[in-house]
């Protein structure tokens, strides 16, 4: 509250000084990004916009933020003050067509919304985008969630099923920094991705089959199969963030994202239930192949609607040479202070993430003595505390904005860790999951918004794969780190070491200087 007084006596101390030189006989033409968009002048204070709605809207776009409704946009007190008493109304004729809910009115009666229409493609984008991700549910609720159960009940040590996470990572790794530029090359994306999709579909159903052996050996292979799916899942995390910017208007993507997430969350929810029952039922370890084996079934009809996604072919990005690559892997060409903000936050949220995360299996099955029924509600309580919070984060991120939406998700998810560890029993399982499901959906919301919100569009997969290599370093480290913990702390401890980072993520937010107006061309 003291920040957004101080940003608005700022802003209208700012605008006074600009009407007294206007009053002198002065004028003041107004830029942004050095394009003049208004101009203010002895002869009235109401400024005289020059250029087209869309030319202006588009040097405004940096100052905006989404209405209350997370359909449109409204400007800040600040661009209304700079540039005038009333805010500027862009209209748009009403139409059933649209995936939206009007703002409400301000008191003049002035709508502030700028709306976009869904054509015929857009909406079959939608559509194919929510059935893709409802089925890819069924992966998280099945292989995700139980192959750490499996190397668990094979006997694996603290360190192999934690390698699960950092084999993976380190597998991400080694992608990262060319996913870039061989993402940008594509003409083709929705047919480059599906095929890699396709491979990740195979390597689970790899996985499934590997329990027909025995050995001393086999959580290795396990491991290491899990771990080998990192490098076309680096591919396809990149080209997805290309693919979701051009499938539907940027206004309508929080709401998809909302939809297209809470119905993963039922998937996963429904069939990490049934999936549980299942592994109680069948002998071991062939419960474990049959789930794996369905999950890679449903993702791949999911590629079925993906390839259906429709867009415009991409034009050809030129990229950095060999030598110019590292000098750009922590610091892309055109990063400015949001993105070096954005990567220190998500830096200390995914040490906290990550730390713990090879231990949780080992201590529900070692301490907690929990069987997979257990294991399975538990996964059921998370998924359907994600939908919540999904629906719900969607709503709340609209108006307090992404940065906001990640320290207050990421302070929520200390919750997680510190029930785990204190817990006595088994049932405290499940009120520890549901904190879990309502926070992390925050932290999905603020992590995709604050990487396109930081990005340029035209140099999106190289901002993306810096983002993903810094991330991926991180996730490979910090699971060997906590199980190297093990050694000298109790997990328990080293949980709520944990939930120490989530905590250091909402300070930081609190304390976080406001970032400057640009300076006033006069």
């Amino acid at each position: 509250m003291l920040a957004a007084s101080v940003g608005v006596y700022q802003a209208k101390t700012h605008r006074a000084r600009l009407l007294e030189r206007v009053e002198k006989g002065e004028s003041i033409s107004i830029t942004r990004h050095g394009r003049p968009v208004a101009m203010l002048s002895p002869h009235g204070q109401r400024p005289s916009i020059s250029g087209t709605l869309v030319d202006e809207f588009r040097a405004l776009r940096a100052r905006v933020r989404p209405d209350p409704c997370g359909a449109g946009v409204r400007m800040r007190p600040s661009e209304r003050g700079l540039l005038g008493r009333a805010p500027i109304h862009y209209p748009v004729p009403t139409s059933p067509d649209r995936l939206r809910s009007r703002a409400p009115r301000r008191p003049g009666g002035e709508d502030t919304m700028v709306d976009e229409r869904l054509d015929p493609r857009q909406r079959a984008n939608a559509r194919n985008f929510i059935i893709h991700t409802a089925l890819t549910g069924a992966i998280e609720g099945g292989i995700v969630a139980y192959i750490p159960v499996l190397l668990a009940r094979l006997g694996a040590t603290a360190t192999t099923v934690s390698m699960l996470n950092s084999g993976l990572a380190l597998a991400s790794i080694g992608m990262a920094l060319p996913a870039g530029p061989i993402v940008a090359r594509q003409r083709d994306l929705i047919g480059y991705v599906s095929r890699w999709i396709l491979v990740i579909r195979l390597i689970f159903l790899a996985i499934a089959l590997v329990p027909f052996f025995t050995g001393w050996w086999v959580p290795f292979l396990i491991v290491a199969l899990w771990s080998l799916h990192g490098i076309p899942a680096a591919l396809v995390n990149n080209g997805f963030f290309g693919i979701l910017g051009e499938a539907v208007p940027p206004r309508q993507r929080p709401r998809l994202n909302g939809i297209r997430w809470g119905l993963f969350g039922v998937v996963a929810a429904a069939v990490t239930g049934v999936f549980g029952l299942m592994l109680d039922a069948i002998v071991f370890p062939l419960g474990y192949q049959i789930v794996f084996a369905l999950s890679a079934l449903f993702g791949a009809i999911g590629l079925i609607y993906f390839r259906r996604i429709a867009i415009p072919s991409l034009p050809h990005v030129a990229s950095d040479g060999p030598l110019g690559r590292p000098r750009h892997l922590f610091w892309p060409r055109g990063a400015g202070r949001e993105f070096l903000e954005f990567q220190i936050l998500t830096a200390v949220l995914r040490v906290g993430l990550h730390l713990p995360i090879g231990l949780f299996s080992i201590f529900w099955v070692n301490d907690l003595l929990a069987t997979d029924t257990w294991i399975g509600i538990r996964s059921t309580v998370a998924n359907g505390a994600l939908v919540i919070g999904y629906f719900g984060w969607g709503w709340i991120s609209a108006r307090i904005g992404h940065r906001w939406t990640l320290g207050i998700s990421s302070a929520g998810m200390a919750i997680y860790p510190i029930l785990t560890a204190m817990g006595p029993t088994v049932e405290w399982m499940l009120p520890a999951a549901f904190c879990w499901g309502l926070f992390v959906a925050g932290v999905d919301f603020a992590l995709v918004e604050g990487l396109l919100r930081a990005s340029p569009a035209d140099r999106r997969a190289e901002f993306v794969a810096v983002h993903h290599f810094q991330a991926n370093v991180i996730a490979f480290i910090a699971p060997l780190l906590g199980a190297w913990l093990t050694g000298y702390l109790t997990i328990p401890q080293v949980m709520l070491l944990a939930a120490g980072f989530h905590i250091v993520v909402l300070l930081a937010v609190v304390l976080r200087r406001p970032v400057p107006l640009p300076p006033l061309s006069g």
